[in-house]
């Protein structure tokens, strides 16, 4: 074991002294002799770390519908299930989404008008096209006040 010294203020602040860092004064002249070493250890730094965030950007994924061996059948997705209709893509009626009968302007709505319909409208309407039309279609809505090119008027 070894015997314990008793503390020694003059040896200690000698210690320190020799941890101690050049003259503040020094450190920019080291600084600019080490100037290139530094920014090329910098630039070298940037360009690795750079390339570290791969987590959501290199996954593994299949075309549709093409080649694999993870399935029996041999392809990488799997059939829609029976009644899967694509979001937007039923087109039944083509008076609903062209407005037009034969080619024709229609004269009629393809569904019922009542209070609820038009409350929906009006919802839609507030929600999407008032920062630009206004609330009352006249085009004096939040975007134009910011400077930007006035729409047309929708109201009716």
């Amino acid at each position: 074991m070894r015997p314990i010294r008793k503390y020694d203020a003059a040896r200690t602040r000698d210690f320190l002294k020799g941890l101690a860092p050049r003259a503040i004064s020094e450190v920019p002249s080291l600084v600019m002799r080490n100037l290139r070493k530094i920014s090329l250890v910098l630039l070298a730094l940037i360009f690795v770390t750079a390339g570290c965030r791969i987590d959501m950007h290199m996954q593994p994924y299949y075309r549709p519908l093409a080649k694999t061996d993870f399935f029996a059948d041999g392809r990488s997705a799997r059939n829609p299930v029976d009644g899967t209709v694509a979001r937007g893509d039923l087109r039944e009626d083509s008076y609903l989404y062209s407005g037009k009968i034969g080619g024709n302007p229609g004269d009629y709505m393809p569904f019922p008008v009542n209070a609820e319909v038009m409350n929906r409208g009006q919802d839609r309407f507030n929600v999407y096209c008032t920062p630009c039309h206004g609330r009352v279609g006249d085009g004096n809505g939040f975007i134009p006040s910011r400077g930007l090119k006035r729409p047309p008027v929708v109201s009716h």
